[in-house]
C-alpha cells in the first residue's frame, strides 16, 4: 500500500509538504508502482492529471463527482498486473455496485469514527 497522503509514509509527507508534484508522481509511477491506486478529492493531486496514470493503469471505477454526499473518488489497476483474456467489464461491474454500497454507507453515517485507539488493537471491536 502506498499512502498518497503521506500520513504514514515519510517520503511522500515530504513531497506533499514541499508541494512537489512532479516528484509525487515519479515516486508513485517510476518508483512505488502500486497494483491498485486509489484517488480521492485533493490526495489525487500529482496523481490525476500525470500521462502515466492513464498509459500503466485501467480505470475500474469513478464515483459521480456531482455526488455532495462525498468526494468523488476513482480506484485503478495496474495494466500488466490484469491477466490476459481478464473480463475487466465484469470486473469494473462488481466494483461499481461496491463502490455504490460504500457510498451509502458513508453517507448514512457522516462524521464516524472507529472510536478510541489504543496500541496494539487490531480491529474496530477490540481484539
Amino acid at each position: 500500500m502506498v499512502d498518497l497522503a503521506g500520513l504514514t509514509d515519510p517520503d511522500i509527507a515530504k513531497i506533499r509538504a514541499k508541494g512537489d508534484d512532479g516528484q509525487l508522481a515519479d515516486l508513485v509511477f517510476e518508483g512505488r508502482r502500486p497494483t491498485f491506486i486509489h484517488l480521492q478529492g485533493y490526495w489525487a493531486q500529482g496523481i490525476a492529471n500525470d500521462p502515466r496514470l492513464d498509459r500503466d493503469y485501467l480505470l475500474l471505477v469513478q464515483d459521480d463527482p456531482s455526488s455532495q454526499d462525498y468526494v468523488s473518488s476513482q480506484d485503478y489497476v495496474r495494466r500488466d498486473a490484469v491477466p490476459a483474456g481478464a473480463d475487466i467489464e465484469a470486473v469494473r461491474s462488481g466494483a461499481v455496485e461496491r463502490s455504490a454500497e460504500i457510498s451509502a454507507m458513508y453517507a448514512a453515517a457522516p462524521g464516524r469514527d472507529c472510536g478510541p485507539l489504543v496500541p496494539g488493537q487490531l480491529s474496530v471491536t477490540g481484539n
